[in-house]
């Protein structure tokens, strides 16, 4: 719905690191609100695609990959909020870290009241755990020469993409 989006798109323009951009590819909406509200975006920060043929969530995020040019890709659903410094926290990361391949956060749950639960501390990297359990999820921060390399995430594993990526990423990453 348009009122997450704009939400979303609030959460990434009011940080305090301004070096961004944001990559919105539109899958074939049906939704004539969202396809409105995408339109009506004026940032020039805000790249938008839409597609005339429905690609599913692998697909069209790939569009959104193949439209990025910075070094790094952030993962970020249509309805989430991220913190005022989740953009400069992962750029100090990568600064002080030897440019890493990956980073990751803790998460938490927003209610439609913006009454947050349910928090997700995430352990540190442990390739057994990942084995096990989908963990680093969003926020995830990837180098995007690897993913690159991966070809993006695999069609057929819509549901899991994430996941399949994640675990692919893991074997050619060195840090």
């Amino acid at each position: 719905a348009p009122k997450w989006l704009d939400l979303a798109l609030k959460s990434i323009e009011d940080q305090f690191y301004d070096n961004w951009e944001l990559c919105i590819v539109d899958d074939c909406s049906t939704n004539q609100e969202t396809l409105n509200y995408l339109k009506t975006i004026k940032n020039t920060k805000v790249r938008i695609k839409f597609l005339t043929k429905n690609l599913n969530i692998s697909g069209a995020t790939n569009e959104a990959i193949s439209m990025a040019l910075g070094e790094y890709i952030v993962f970020m659903d249509n309805d989430d909020e991220i913190t005022k410094d989740a953009l400069y926290e992962l750029a100090k990361a990568i600064n002080s870290h030897n440019k890493p391949d990956m980073i990751y956060s803790d998460e938490d749950k927003i209610d439609t009241e913006g009454i947050t639960s349910e928090p997700f501390f995430k352990p540190n990297w442990s390739p057994d755990t990942f084995m096990s359990i989908m963990y680093i999820c969003h926020l995830t921060c990837y180098k995007k020469t690897i993913i690159d390399k991966l070809n993006g995430l695999r069609i057929g594993y819509e549901g899991a993409q994430d996941y399949d990526l994640g675990l692919r990423f893991m074997e050619v990453s060195s840090n």
